[in-house]
């Protein structure tokens, strides 16, 4: 024991360093990040300083200071810290003794052990080409978990691929192809595509198998100087004899605060038709927006072009003036096809090619049964009063007491939509949301876990479905699935993590949940199965199945039907799990059972 750690030569791995119990071998930073030692090994690393901290975990980089420094690349990495009350702030030097860990392709530091050995650290960005550290670049390993810096870079696109996530990603694309991430900050407001920017700095970190440049705070990203962006829409609507910011409001956009007051003239291409109040906008000091306001005086069959002008820098947007008795199109009607129980509520919302006019319009509507099953009366319907200047409307239709087709048709003058609402007995067939664990003693973050339940004789491919989460909205949280689920058998998603308080979970789908699921309380929040691929996902997508926890549904969570959907089980304690218990019940219980399955008893005859 050459060491006197405890450990005899021939069984320590490292016999000329004392790492006496778990401690691991000290090792290079450089070795950990490039990977050249093994997964799940422990290692000891010195003088590594915290350069970003996110809700579970922090990113930290070797001390230039050190002794043992080579240069940027290599020198940094994500350490998940998520049963920790609180992260080391930026600046804090630490020892970490960890497991070296590889998280869907970023490596990381696991189950750290940290030991505080200064403060007030802070560490210069390496710059860096952005096309070197974009995906697949020549140095995107290397500096991966490193803080770095790209200088004078142009946003190429706002609305890059979101590779499997829900959109919008909140990311955008700078010269190279480098993608910036709002993992710790979202820049507003959101740049537009040609916006030059002097400097972002950030971690590069490692996701959904990008790399991408994450900034930390406003302070890391020095925008250039403030130029005449564009108006906030495309095209707006304006009525004849009305004055008033447009349908829906028109803006003229700066890439950045403006530095002192400035005045932007607006010109009407027909003035004889339009106007613009005052001539233009005038911005505040340090603001970046102004509302126009529109003058409407005659209506005109094609849209006026608008030209805002500010120094050498000019841009342009339409507006259609429309006549008082113009009526807009009925353009589709959500869902565009649903299914809901016996009696149930469905709630239709029709969407217009254009505003509804001063005054409002009359929207009807008619359902009839296409089955042997008839309504009562056999076609029933009835007139919606639509707000004047609106979109949108939306009402709600309850279904039949016995299975069938309902045909819905909406109409506005002489357009019209319809869509198709089977109702049937059946509709927790298929797969469902069977068992959710979302309150770990303590931290959530990699101890959440929901199980599906495939209440079917067929296999199900899991591709084609989503998990949203949220309280306010189901894109809070949005994750894509994969793989199958054979019949009459259960899937566990989340982790990867397991506690003997969430059941120690075997994971057919190892996925940190991020964030994490809601917690419950006074207003209901919930999780939700959508038919859909993550990105298909968006705030107008309604779920296959939902279960919601907690008080009341205050925020309109939507159910298969596209009604708010009705709140299944208060909230529970920390280590308790919610199980279904029939096609429509939960019930909540002290025990989970990831492991349990089926949650729904299959028929005693296969179907």
């Amino acid at each position: 024991d050459t060491d006197t750690d405890g450990k005899g030569d021939l069984c320590d791995p490292c016999p000329e360093y004392s790492n006496p119990g778990n401690l691991g071998c000290l090792t290079p930073i450089y070795d950990v990040a490039s990977g050249k030692i093994a997964e799940n090994e422990v290692v000891f690393l010195e003088d590594m300083v915290v350069t970003a901290v996110g809700g579970n975990g922090f990113f930290a980089q070797l001390n230039p200071a050190s002794a043992g420094y080579s240069g940027g690349q290599f020198s940094g990495i994500w350490v998940y810290n998520g049963g920790a009350d609180e992260q080391p702030p930026v600046g804090t030097q630490l020892n970490i003794n960890a497991s070296y860990q590889l998280y869907f392709g970023e490596p990381e530091l696991a189950d750290p052990e940290l030991t505080v050995t200064g403060e007030g650290i802070l560490i210069a960005p390496e710059i860096v080409n952005p096309g070197d550290v974009a995906t697949a670049g020549s140095l995107s390993a290397a500096y991966t978990g490193v803080l770095i810096a790209v200088k004078d870079v142009v946003v190429e696109n706002v609305t890059p691929d979101p590779a499997g996530q829900s959109t919008p990603t909140n990311e955008f694309a700078v010269t190279g192809g480098l993608l910036v991430d709002d993992y710790f900050y979202k820049l507003a407001p959101f740049p537009s595509t040609g916006d030059t920017i002097s400097s972002i700095t950030g971690v590069l970190k490692y996701s959904w198998n990008n790399t991408k440049l994450a900034p930390r705070s406003f302070d890391d990203i020095q925008l250039g100087p403030p130029v005449l962006d564009g108006f906030s829409q495309d095209m707006t609507y304006i009525f004849a004899g009305n004055e008033g910011p447009g349908l829906p409001p028109l803006f003229v956009l700066y890439s950045s605060p403006v530095e002192a007051e400035t005045f932007i003239s607006i010109e009407s291409g027909a003035p004889d038709a339009l106007m613009v109040e005052g001539g233009g906008v005038t911005l505040g000091t340090d603001e970046v927006t102004g509302e126009v306001i529109l003058q409407g005086i005659t209506a005109q069959e094609e849209p006026v072009t608008l030209t805002a002008t500010s120094g050498t820098e000019s841009v342009t947007t339409l507006v259609q003036v429309l006549s008082p008795t113009y009526l807009p199109e009925v353009l589709e009607i959500q869902p565009s096809s649903s299914a809901v129980t016996p009696e149930g509520v469905v709630e239709i919302k029709a969407l217009f090619s254009g505003p509804i006019p001063p005054g409002g319009a009359v929207l009807e509507w008619t359902a009839e049964s296409l089955g042997e099953a008839s309504l009562n009366p056999p076609v029933t319907g009835g007139q919606i009063q639509v707000d004047e200047f609106s979109f949108e409307t939306a009402f709600s239709i309850t279904m039949s007491s016995e299975p069938t087709t309902v045909l819905v048709n909406v109409s506005l003058d002489e357009s019209f939509a319809t869509t198709e609402i089977e109702v049937t007995s059946l509709l927790a067939a298929g797969l469902v949301l069977s068992e959710v664990y979302y309150d770990e003693p303590g931290d959530d973050a990699g101890k959440e876990w929901v199980k599906l339940y495939n209440a079917s004789p067929d296999s199900v491919d899991l591709s084609g479905y989503s998990l949203g989460w949220g309280g306010t909205s189901w894109t809070y949280g949005v994750l894509g699935l994969e793989g199958s689920v054979e019949p009459w058998s259960c899937v566990v998603i989340g982790g990867p993590g397991t506690s003997t308080d969430n059941g120690s979970p075997t994971f057919d789908f190892p996925v940190n949940l991020e964030p994490d699921l809601q917690n419950g309380g006074s207003t209901a929040d919930g999780v939700a199965l959508f038919a859909l691929q993550a990105f298909e996902v968006t705030t107008n997508s309604l779920p296959v199945d939902t279960v919601l926890y907690g008080g009341t549904n205050q925020s309109g969570l939507k159910g298969s039907t596209g009604a708010p959907a009705e709140v299944n089980t208060p909230d529970v304690n920390s280590g308790w799990s919610l199980q279904r218990i029939g096609v429509d019940s939960w019930d909540v219980t002290e025990n989970p059972s990831p492991e349990t399955c089926p949650a729904l008893e299959p028929p005693t005859e296969t179907p």
